[in-house]
């Protein structure tokens, strides 16, 4: 899994979007960030 940096409003959205579409656990495998860090992003 790769570490997420922080990253610009755009990734993060681009984030979101993909997990709407693949699901939230294989993107955030994928991106290798936190059920928390996702879930705050949507807030």
């Amino acid at each position: 899994m790769a570490k997420y940096r922080k990253g610009t409003m755009e990734e993060k959205l681009s984030i979101l979007k993909e997990a709407e579409k693949l699901g939230v656990t294989p993107t955030i495998r994928k991106h290798g960030i936190f059920y928390a860090t996702f879930y705050n992003w949507k807030e």
